[in-house]
């Protein structure tokens, strides 16, 4: 079953979703304070922000809370996980908190993180060695950080505010408050600039598939999609109603909210029809997460009709071999 995960201000609970009428099925207990950001695994979603400071562990199969990370020190902006640590960063005082924590899963302990940084670190993302880190002015960096010791090891100035990051295979694509309104497409070798494009409007969320980038923000309040070499003419949806703060994808549908309307949408990509919604949240929508939950034994794995034996197939969480 495919689901998707929502959460943001005032409810401050991870709503789950079922995509194909985009019912609601389940939620988790509130946080405590409004969220800021998800991230998943296959058996949990992790969620973090304001006024309780820590990431918590939530399993999905009944979405109940079984663990939490120390306290922060103040508000969580953003997540990133790998298969064995879950990062989080945020704000804090300028002596010593504005760092990337890394966290163990199993017993959500912190072991290790990053230098301080200058201020609001507000974007995270991650390769198979490295997290990438962006941030508020002056913190206008997109930080290239060492899993192994959490040492910064490169970095390049975006010059305003970044509000998010996300990882393609050899890119990174950053965007924000910047004054030319830009998505910045990122070489992760040598964090080089490969291009960049102008949107219009503060741009607050982005996803990637494997030929098109989406991005969503202030302004226009549309997902446009456009090709991720961003050559040519881009598309766009129905206007959300105002400010759109979160995007996820799968393969076939783009997922939107935000401000306002406060719904999770579901927008076709092939002609970026919104067909569905979610009920109202009750708050703004700050982060969406989703990923295939996996299938029971009982039930067949169509994959693609197009992968043969004996070749790779690249599910950004993993690789399947056939």
């Amino acid at each position: 079953m495919q689901v998707i995960y929502c959460a943001g201000d005032t409810t401050q609970k991870v709503w789950k979703i079922q995509v194909s009428d985009m019912t609601k099925i389940d939620e988790s207990i509130a946080y405590g304070g409004n969220i800021k950001a998800l991230t998943e695994d296959a058996g949990y979603i992790y969620c973090a922000g304001e006024d309780v400071n820590k990431v918590w562990k939530i399993r999905k199969s009944d979405m109940e809370k079984v663990g939490e990370s120390a306290s922060y020190g103040n508000n969580i902006e953003a997540l990133t996980e790998d298969t064995d640590y879950v990062y989080c960063a945020g704000w804090g005082d300028w002596l010593e908190h504005i760092r990337v924590w890394k966290i163990r899963k199993s017993d959500m302990v912190k072991v290790g993180q990053s230098d301080v940084d200058n201020y609001v670190i507000y974007a995270l993302t991650n390769d198979d060695d490295y997290v990438y880190s962006g941030g508020s002015a002056p913190n206008s960096y997109v930080r290239k950080i060492r899993k192994s010791d959490m040492a910064r090891v490169d970095s390049l100035w975006f010059g305003y505010a970044i509000y998010v990051l996300i990882k393609d295979t050899g890119y990174i694509y950053c965007a924000g408050d910047h004054f030319q309104q830009t998505v910045w497409k990122i070489q992760t070798s040598d964090l080089s600039l490969d291009t960049d494009q102008g949107f219009g409007g503060y741009i607050f969320a982005l996803a990637v598939d494997d030929e098109y980038a989406y991005i969503a923000g202030g302004a226009n309040h549309k997902v446009r999609k456009i090709l991720n070499t961003f050559l040519g003419i881009w598309w766009e949806s129905a206007d959300y109603g105002d400010d759109i703060r979160a995007l996820a994808e799968d393969t076939d549908y783009i997922y939107c909210g935000g401000e306002t309307t406060q719904k999770v949408w579901k927008i076709r990509k092939s002609d970026m029809e919104k067909v569905d919604e979610s009920v109202d949240y009750g708050g703004t929508i700050r982060a969406l997460s989703t990923i295939a939950e996996p299938i029971p034994p009982s039930e067949s794995l169509i994959i693609s009709r197009d992968i043969r034996i004996g070749e790779e197939a690249d599910f950004r969480r993993g690789t399947i071999i056939i």
